[in-house]
Parts: structure tokens; C-alpha cells; sequence
């Protein structure tokens, strides 16, 4: 079935059917009621209809897929690592705060990376420095058909989602017994 698929839509169609898939193997794993199921499923085939009808869309979904896995990621490392502090310092609530209206500002969420104000040199330190601007221009790309990052930013950016998940959990469970004492 999965060299039909290739053969009629090319390798992003098969890899987008195949992640879907495991997507929904694993969701059912966890959620085991029968509505749940009954929902994934329907999702399943509504997302299979679209990439068959839409040329394009299964390129453009696994981009999408790619984007929030890096997202969450990213979010789930850095909530982990900053409840764990948050536990020890009360301050920190604050300076999370200053942060995040400044990363707000460092993130090309209200201008684009496109527009020619930084040299090459320093979009790629920028890109390679800043997760969050890769997964941006992922979401761009998507919605507005901005260019792709490159494969190197790919890479880089879901190295850094995996570290922080990764540096995140080990903390946490560290500092598991530590941290039910405090509270």
C-alpha cells in the first residue's frame, strides 16, 4: 500500500500517511475511549482526503506536524526547567515574565527574517542561536508560502527541542523528591 501511495503523490504523501498513522497508534495507546478512537480515525481520513485532493498538502502538513513537535517540545523543556526553580526561587516567576516580553520581541513574530536587515552572516548565528525563529519560518512557510528553512536550521532547531526536553526531564526528576518537600 505504501509504494501505491508513493507512486501517486511522491514520498511527502507516503511520510505524511505514515506519520499520521503513528500518530494516531500512539494517541490511542494512551486514550483508550472508544470516542477518542472514533475521532482519530475520522481525522486520519479527513487528513488523507486533503492530501489526496490538495497537491501539496502533504508536504505542507508534515512541515505543520514538524513545527508543533518542535513547539512543544521546546515548551515542555523550559516548563519543566523553570517549575523546578520556581519551586526553589519565588523570584523567578518574575524574571520569566521580563523574559518572555522580550524573547516577544526577539522572535520574528512581528517581522520576518525576509526583509534584508540582516546580513547572511548574522541570519544564520540568529537562526542557529534562536529555535524559536526556525520554528516561526516553519509556520510560515506553511500558512503564508514563505521559503523553508534550510535542512541545517532543520536539524539544528529539533537538536535543541530534543536537548531541552531532554535537560528538562532529567531536572525534574532530580529534584522530584526535593521539590514535593518544598511545596
Amino acid at each position: 500500500m505504501l509504494f501505491a501511495i508513493t507512486a501517486f503523490d511522491g514520498t511527502g504523501f507516503a511520510l505524511a500517511c505514515t506519520l499520521l498513522a503513528a500518530i494516531v497508534w500512539i494517541l490511542t495507546r494512551f486514550f483508550k475511549s472508544p470516542r477518542f478512537r472514533t475521532l482519530a480515525c475520522g481525522l486520519l481520513v479527513v487528513i488523507i482526503g486533503l492530501c489526496l485532493i490538495l497537491p501539496g498538502f502533504a508536504i505542507h502538513f508534515l512541515l505543520l506536524a514538524l513545527a508543533v513537535c518542535y513547539l512543544i517540545a521546546l515548551a515542555l523543556g523550559l516548563a519543566l526547567m523553570v517549575s523546578c526553580l520556581n519551586v526553589f526561587f519565588a523570584d523567578i516567576t518574575y524574571i520569566v515574565q521580563v523574559l518572555l516580553r522580550l524573547g516577544l520581541f526577539l522572535c520574528p513574530i512581528f517581522w520576518t527574517l525576509e526583509n534584508g536587515r540582516l546580513a547572511e552572516h548574522h541570519l544564520r548565528l540568529y537562526l542557529f542561536a534562536n529555535p524559536l525563529a526556525v520554528t516561526m519560518q516553519m509556520f510560515r512557510s506553511v500558512v503564508l508560502q514563505y521559503p523553508c528553512p534550510g535542512a541545517e536550521y532543520l536539524l539544528v532547531g529539533g537538536a535543541v527541542a530534543v536537548l531541552t526536553v531532554t535537560v528538562g526531564y532529567c531536572l525534574f526528576k532530580r529534584l522530584e523528591n526535593s521539590l514535593v518537600k518544598r511545596i
